[in-house]
Protein backbone atom coordinates (compact mmCIF):
# COMPACT_ATOMS: atom_id res chain seq x y z
CA UNK A 1 0.00 0.00 0.00
CA UNK A 2 1.25 3.45 -0.79
CA UNK A 3 0.20 7.07 -0.64
CA UNK A 4 0.76 9.45 -3.53
CA UNK A 5 3.50 11.87 -2.55
CA UNK A 6 3.25 15.61 -3.05
CA UNK A 7 6.81 15.62 -4.36
CA UNK A 8 7.56 14.37 -7.82
CA UNK A 9 10.50 12.10 -8.63
CA UNK A 10 11.60 11.30 -12.16
CA UNK A 11 14.42 9.07 -13.31
CA UNK A 12 15.56 9.27 -16.90
CA UNK A 13 18.73 7.95 -18.46
CA UNK A 14 19.85 9.95 -20.33
CA UNK A 15 18.25 13.03 -18.83
CA UNK A 16 15.07 14.25 -20.53
CA UNK A 17 13.38 17.53 -19.54
CA UNK A 18 9.97 17.54 -21.19
CA UNK A 19 8.70 19.57 -18.26
CA UNK A 20 10.85 22.53 -19.31
CA UNK A 21 9.42 22.46 -22.83
CA UNK A 22 5.90 22.20 -21.37
CA UNK A 23 6.56 25.21 -19.15
CA UNK A 24 7.93 27.25 -22.06
CA UNK A 25 4.94 26.43 -24.27
CA UNK A 26 2.35 27.08 -21.57
CA UNK A 27 4.01 30.34 -20.59
CA UNK A 28 3.97 31.41 -24.24
CA UNK A 29 0.29 30.46 -24.56
CA UNK A 30 -0.58 32.43 -21.46
CA UNK A 31 1.34 35.51 -22.63
CA UNK A 32 0.09 35.46 -26.21
CA UNK A 33 -2.14 38.45 -26.84
CA UNK A 34 -4.20 37.19 -29.77
CA UNK A 35 -7.74 37.18 -28.38
CA UNK A 36 -7.37 33.57 -27.25
CA UNK A 37 -6.67 32.12 -30.72
CA UNK A 38 -3.51 30.29 -29.59
CA UNK A 39 -5.35 28.75 -26.62
CA UNK A 40 -8.20 27.72 -28.96
CA UNK A 41 -5.66 26.02 -31.22
CA UNK A 42 -4.19 24.21 -28.22
CA UNK A 43 -7.68 22.98 -27.29
CA UNK A 44 -8.33 21.88 -30.86
CA UNK A 45 -5.03 20.00 -30.87
CA UNK A 46 -5.87 18.29 -27.56
CA UNK A 47 -9.24 17.27 -29.00
CA UNK A 48 -7.69 15.88 -32.18
CA UNK A 49 -5.16 13.84 -30.22
CA UNK A 50 -7.85 12.57 -27.83
CA UNK A 51 -10.12 11.54 -30.70
CA UNK A 52 -7.26 9.71 -32.43
CA UNK A 53 -6.42 7.88 -29.18
CA UNK A 54 -10.07 6.94 -28.68
CA UNK A 55 -10.40 5.66 -32.24
CA UNK A 56 -7.24 3.61 -31.72
CA UNK A 57 -8.70 2.09 -28.53
CA UNK A 58 -11.92 1.30 -30.38
CA UNK A 59 -10.02 -0.50 -33.17
CA UNK A 60 -7.55 -2.33 -30.92
CA UNK A 61 -10.26 -3.62 -28.60
CA UNK A 62 -12.73 -4.19 -31.46
CA UNK A 63 -15.41 -2.53 -29.40
CA UNK A 64 -18.23 -2.31 -31.93
CA UNK A 65 -21.26 -0.70 -30.30
CA UNK A 66 -20.35 0.67 -26.93
CA UNK A 67 -22.48 1.40 -23.93
CA UNK A 68 -21.42 3.14 -20.73
CA UNK A 69 -19.80 0.08 -19.11
CA UNK A 70 -17.61 -0.81 -22.09
CA UNK A 71 -16.67 2.84 -22.59
CA UNK A 72 -15.68 3.34 -18.96
CA UNK A 73 -13.70 0.10 -18.89
CA UNK A 74 -11.84 0.82 -22.13
CA UNK A 75 -11.09 4.40 -21.07
CA UNK A 76 -9.96 3.29 -17.60
CA UNK A 77 -7.55 0.72 -19.09
CA UNK A 78 -6.04 3.34 -21.39
CA UNK A 79 -5.83 5.97 -18.65
CA UNK A 80 -4.15 3.52 -16.27
CA UNK A 81 -1.35 3.04 -18.81
CA UNK A 82 -1.13 6.83 -19.20
CA UNK A 83 -0.55 7.30 -15.45
CA UNK A 84 -3.94 8.71 -14.40
CA UNK A 85 -4.55 5.95 -11.82
CA UNK A 86 -8.26 5.50 -12.56
CA UNK A 87 -10.57 4.33 -9.81
CA UNK A 88 -14.11 3.05 -10.27
CA UNK A 89 -16.04 3.86 -7.09
CA UNK A 90 -19.23 2.68 -8.80
CA UNK A 91 -20.40 1.48 -12.19
CA UNK A 92 -21.08 5.00 -13.41
CA UNK A 93 -17.88 6.90 -12.63
CA UNK A 94 -14.15 6.82 -13.23
CA UNK A 95 -12.16 9.08 -10.91
CA UNK A 96 -8.62 9.89 -11.96
CA UNK A 97 -6.53 9.74 -8.78
CA UNK A 98 -3.37 11.14 -10.41
CA UNK A 99 -2.73 14.04 -12.72
CA UNK A 100 0.20 13.23 -15.03
CA UNK A 101 0.47 16.97 -15.70
CA UNK A 102 0.36 17.99 -12.04
CA UNK A 103 3.37 20.32 -11.96
CA UNK A 104 2.12 22.17 -15.03
CA UNK A 105 -1.51 22.14 -13.88
CA UNK A 106 -0.50 23.79 -10.60
CA UNK A 107 1.10 26.71 -12.46
CA UNK A 108 -1.38 27.00 -15.36
CA UNK A 109 -4.64 25.33 -14.28
CA UNK A 110 -6.79 27.36 -16.65
CA UNK A 111 -4.80 26.08 -19.62
CA UNK A 112 -3.77 22.58 -18.56
CA UNK A 113 -7.04 21.45 -17.00
CA UNK A 114 -9.11 22.73 -19.90
CA UNK A 115 -6.80 21.01 -22.43
CA UNK A 116 -6.91 17.80 -20.39
CA UNK A 117 -10.71 18.00 -20.35
CA UNK A 118 -10.80 18.54 -24.13
CA UNK A 119 -8.47 15.57 -24.64
CA UNK A 120 -10.50 13.21 -22.44
CA UNK A 121 -13.83 14.37 -23.87
CA UNK A 122 -12.57 13.66 -27.39
CA UNK A 123 -11.11 10.33 -26.22
CA UNK A 124 -14.63 9.24 -25.25
CA UNK A 125 -15.97 10.48 -28.57
CA UNK A 126 -13.28 8.50 -30.40
CA UNK A 127 -14.22 5.36 -28.46
CA UNK A 128 -17.71 5.91 -29.85
CA UNK A 129 -19.63 6.85 -26.75
CA UNK A 130 -22.29 9.49 -26.39
CA UNK A 131 -23.37 8.09 -23.02
CA UNK A 132 -20.24 8.91 -21.02
CA UNK A 133 -19.03 12.45 -20.38
CA UNK A 134 -15.76 13.96 -19.26
CA UNK A 135 -16.61 16.39 -16.47
CA UNK A 136 -14.27 19.19 -15.43
CA UNK A 137 -14.27 18.93 -11.65
CA UNK A 138 -11.22 20.59 -10.14
CA UNK A 139 -10.18 19.05 -6.84
CA UNK A 140 -6.95 19.38 -4.92
CA UNK A 141 -4.48 16.53 -5.25
CA UNK A 142 -6.16 14.56 -8.04
CA UNK A 143 -6.95 15.03 -11.71
CA UNK A 144 -9.37 17.79 -12.63
CA UNK A 145 -11.48 15.55 -14.87
CA UNK A 146 -13.71 12.60 -14.09
CA UNK A 147 -15.66 10.36 -16.42
CA UNK A 148 -19.35 9.85 -15.75
CA UNK A 149 -22.03 7.80 -17.44
CA UNK A 150 -25.37 9.43 -18.11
Amino acid sequence: MYVVANREFTVSIPTRRYDVLGEVLLDALERTNDDGKAAQEALASASRRGRIAGESIRQEKRLGRVGPERTLSAAADFLAEAGFEPERPDGQTVLLRNCPFRALAQKWPDLVCVMNHAYLDALLEGIGSDQVNAILSRRTGICCVELRAG
